[in-house]
């Protein structure tokens, strides 16, 4: 095997309610983060942690992804999207494997529907203009309590980490692939060092190279 590192992903909310099922919800604030493929990196990290060595495949609890997306990226005004696993034969037949991904509009606009109104909810500056008490309990804490606030900073500071490294990545790639700049020169430019920018594109999907 050779030493190229595999991709590591990080989610943003595990979740897991009284009957097993078990989900992974993503805040996504650029179109281009919830593609379909990432969608299935996720499902299967998630399936993945489900059984241990040995275990029934049967007893794999039902899965879901869901993108909270900020925009309407499939321009069609639906709340959500919900996509399974169908024969291609016959699309009436449900292949039943308990695996769903979700894509939830989070520019979705109507408060007569509970989605509708979460939504709004997510949108909201103050926390008084809420429909949703327990969202907005917790909103509070984050933002109006000691230790609230100290979470909320660095829940910001590592977002900003992770936007300017998404960027840094960017150029790199650009100054790669029409430039022809050689790595040592792009770490210099972007101020990394030469590992981590040779790390980048050692993880970087081959379509792309």
């Amino acid at each position: 095997m050779s030493g190229r590192g595999y991709r590591a992903i990080r989610m943003d909310v595990h979740a897991k309610d009284s009957t097993g099922r078990e989900s992974d919800i993503e805040i996504q604030r650029e179109d281009r983060g919830a593609g379909a493929k990432r969608a299935r990196i996720h499902s299967a990290i998630l399936d993945s942690s489900m059984l241990m060595a040995g275990e029934d495949f049967d007893k794999v609890a039902d899965s879901y992804v869901i993108f909270i997306t900020e925009h309407d990226i499939y321009g069609d005004g639906r709340a959500i999207r919900t996509y399974t696993r169908r024969c291609d034969q016959d699309p009436s037949e449900q292949f039943g494997d308990g695996n769903y991904v979700i894509y939830v509009n989070g520019a979705y606009k109507n408060d007569e529907e509970p989605i509708g109104r979460l939504m709004h909810d997510f949108r909201c500056i103050s926390t008084v203009d809420m429909y949703y008490p327990e969202l907005a309990e917790k909103v509070r804490n984050l933002k109006e309590t000691e230790g609230g606030q100290d979470r909320m900073c660095k829940m910001m500071e590592d977002m900003r980490k992770e936007a300017a490294e998404d960027k840094s990545k960017e150029i790199a790639f650009k100054l790669h692939d029409e430039d022809g700049f050689s790595f040592e020169k792009i770490a210099l430019i972007v101020s990394e060092s030469l590992s981590t920018v040779k790390q980048w594109f050692a993880e970087r999907p081959s379509v792309a190279k």
